[in-house]
């Protein structure tokens, strides 16, 4: 038995020497094709693990998170805001529960808070201190998500202030038209979907893939471009 865990004490201090050092000294050239995938592979993700622990994505994920969630009905707030100046808050409003038509409630519940603040403009100067408090909690949302991806791409010095400032209102501005086509766009390809479950019978489950499919796509599209637009570096499309 003492030899038994004597090897395996071995087998581990092999594998610890290999995953720290002799990886990393590999000669690729005497390597097949396959193996210089494996281990490229396998170097990306120690590179990865290691970089994780070492930068504390975790506590940065964490940390965003709870911005998020703090000023995520400020946002709606500010969202139709801007959208009732042009007049479409309404036709916003409809399509959030048509994107959405299995929580239709808690959408509703979320718009009626967002309207709330938005009302309380309307009580003069402490009213508008309000808002733009919820406001700043949106900028402030921003400047931490700038700073994590700065902080993922190792880049040191961010953007000067005014350039982040102009960009921040910018995409306040610009949000209640991109969610009013991509919501839009979605509420058509769920009525696609609820079209076809009427005629695929038993393979009524290709529908329910196609759904997440779309899905995935649409996060892995909106994270690449965050990916690539938001660190104040150069950043190719490929590696976000």
């Amino acid at each position: 038995m003492r030899l038994f865990f004597a090897r395996i004490r071995d087998i581990f201090h092999i594998l610890a020497k290999f995953l720290t050092k002799d990886i990393w000294a590999l000669d690729f050239s005497e390597l097949s094709t396959a193996r210089k995938n494996m281990i490229k592979s396998l170097q990306a993700i120690l590179l990865t693990a290691r970089d994780f622990a070492r930068d504390r994505v975790g506590r940065e994920a964490i940390a965003l998170s709870w911005f998020t969630t703090l000023a995520f009905v400020p946002m709606i707030a500010v969202i139709l805001f801007i959208s009732n100046g042009f007049g479409f808050d309404q036709y916003l409003y409809n399509t959030l529960t048509e994107s959405f038509p299995t929580n239709t409630q808690l959408v509703q519940v979320i718009i009626e808070y967002a309207r709330n603040m938005i009302k309380e403009t309307e009580s003069g100067t402490f009213g508008w201190i309000s808002f733009l408090s919820f406001v700043w909690t949106i900028v402030w949302l921003m400047i931490n998500i700038e700073i994590a991806f700065n902080r993922i791409w190792c880049v040191r010095e961010p953007r000067k202030l005014w350039r982040r400032v102009t960009v921040y209102f910018a995409i306040m501005f610009v949000t209640p038209f991109v969610l009013i086509l991509l919501f839009s766009g979605w509420a058509w390809y769920a009525r696609f979907i609820g079209l076809l479950e009427g005629h695929l019978g038993m393979f009524n489950f290709i529908t329910t893939n196609m759904f997440w499919l779309a899905f995935y796509g649409v996060v892995v599209l909106a994270l690449s471009v965050m990916y690539k637009f938001i660190p104040h570096a150069k950043v190719r499309y490929g590696s976000a």
